[in-house]
C-alpha cells in the first residue's frame, strides 16, 4: 500500500508533548455537597502526543459558531480511549469531544477536545 499526502503529518518524532489519559470513577459509596456521587479521575497512561490548538471560534457560512472542540491530541493507536476519556495536559483538564482512528490504520488516533468544566485535578496524577 502507498502512502497518501496526509501520512507525512503522521510521524512518531512529531509527538513530543507529554500528555496523561484519565477516566472518570463514580464512587456510589460517597456524594457531593449536592448530593450528586462523587467522583474522581484515574490514569489510564502517560502518553506522547502532538498537541495542536484552535480557535473557539469559528465562521460557517457567515455564522459565527462556537467551536466543537479547542485542542486536537495525535497519539499512538489505543483502543480504551474514547469520548468518555479525559486528558490531562499542562495542568489542565479536557473532555474528549470526538476521536478519530486515522486513515482506519491502528496507528494513530486523533483526539478533539475541549477544556473541562471540572478542574479540580486531586487525585488525577
Amino acid at each position: 500500500m502507498t502512502c497518501k499526502k496526509n501520512c507525512a503529518r503522521f510521524k512518531i518524532g512529531s509527538l513530543n508533548d507529554r500528555i496523561i489519559l484519565q477516566k472518570r470513577v463514580i464512587n456510589n459509596w460517597s456524594t457531593t455537597d449536592n448530593g450528586e456521587p462523587a467522583y474522581t479521575f484515574t490514569q489510564i497512561a502517560k502518553v506522547w502526543a502532538n498537541v495542536k490548538t484552535k480557535s473557539p471560534y469559528i465562521i460557517l457560512d457567515g455564522i459565527g459558531q462556537n467551536a466543537k472542540y479547542t485542542h486536537k491530541f495525535t497519539i499512538r493507536y489505543r483502543d480504551d480511549v474514547g469520548n468518555e476519556s479525559f486528558i490531562l495536559f499542562q495542568g489542565k483538564r479536557y473532555d474528549i469531544t470526538n476521536f478519530v482512528n486515522e486513515l482506519e490504520q491502528n496507528k494513530f488516533l486523533t483526539l478533539y477536545a475541549i477544556i473541562s468544566g471540572a478542574q479540580d485535578l486531586k487525585g488525577s496524577e
